[in-house]
């Protein structure tokens, strides 16, 4: 069974999840665009052990706390492939047009880089992409 836990985040109050498998204590969580202290606590209550970073698309209130979340964890962020530019550019994502400071997702080049659906070892469907 699969436990999902919301924590809303940045002033928008963004939908955050936090999703665990009861069975295997892997964890997921989609859409952090801001850190949330309490989310952390639980991620480590449950034993650390957050495997993939979640992001269902790529505007600032959804992807802006995901590579500081993935390198604290050792995760992988996992996208659909369109968000790409998103994940790069300021513009698109609203984070320049906001002034709202980003550090994006590490580089295909870096040791966990952004992962395309395809590559994920589960099955989770949304209106912008299906990762299996």
């Amino acid at each position: 069974m699969i436990n999902i836990q919301i924590y809303p985040v940045t002033m928008l109050g963004t939908n955050c999840c936090y999703l665990v498998d009861e069975a295997t204590g892997t964890s997921a969580v989609s859409d952090p665009g801001a850190r949330s202290a309490a989310l952390e606590k639980q991620i480590d209550a449950d034993g650390g052990k957050l495997a993939y970073v979640l992001l269902t698309h790529g505007h600032y209130d959804h992807i802006c706390y995901a590579k500081q979340l993935a390198d604290k964890y050792n995760a992988k962020i996992v996208t659909g492939r369109l968000n790409a530019p998103f994940l790069r550019d300021g513009h698109l994502n609203g984070t320049r047009n906001h002034g709202i400071p980003f550090t994006p997702p590490r580089s295909p080049t870096s040791p966990h880089p952004v992962t395309p659906p395809a590559a994920a070892s589960f099955s989770l469907r949304t209106s912008c992409w299906q990762a299996t």
